[in-house]
């Protein structure tokens, strides 16, 4: 296997890491103003939260941006590595929408709804691991994509 491919499946292998570490470990806590202490928040617990509150749109959308393209785009990019002489125009341009829609901005966003929808005068929040975890893993995920477009699958494909 070529160097370049391995450093992809690195990128790739620790995106992914990264990304259930982000999942398993709590993304913000909170804590009354009189220190009393709550549950920290999960990003799985936070769209049970949403849906078990009637935010079933909110809590589809951080289901599908966060979860469900981010595990797709996982794939594609691993597909992608291991087979680069199936690069055609289509599956570029797939890389490109999912690149587009998967994770980053939503996850902000998400980040920022939960905080405001907890965070008060009496009730303060906190960024916790999993967040460090999960951005880590968006940063890694398009480094990747990146250097695939750039690099890699160019090299692949003959002259």
């Amino acid at each position: 296997m070529k160097r370049s491919k391995w450093l992809g499946i690195g990128l790739l292998t620790l995106s992914v890491v990264f990304f259930v570490l982000g999942l398993l470990n709590p993304i913000m806590g909170s804590r009354l103003f009189f220190r009393i202490k709550r549950p920290d928040i999960y990003l799985w617990s936070s769209i049970q939260d949403f849906w078990a509150e009637g935010e079933w749109f909110i809590g589809l959308l951080l289901l599908l941006f966060t979860l469900l393209l981010p595990i797709l785009k996982f794939g594609f990019l691993g597909w992608q590595l291991l087979r680069p002489s199936a690069n055609s125009g289509f599956w570029h341009a797939l890389l490109e929408v999912v690149n587009k829609w998967a994770m980053l901005d939503v996850f902000v966003v998400a980040v920022i709804i939960v905080n405001l929808k907890f965070d008060s005068m009496i009730i303060i929040t906190e960024l916790k691991s999993g967040t460090t975890y999960f951005i880590a893993s968006i940063l890694l995920l398009q480094l990747l994509s990146f250097w695939l477009n750039r690099y890699y699958l160019k090299a692949q494909v003959p002259a």
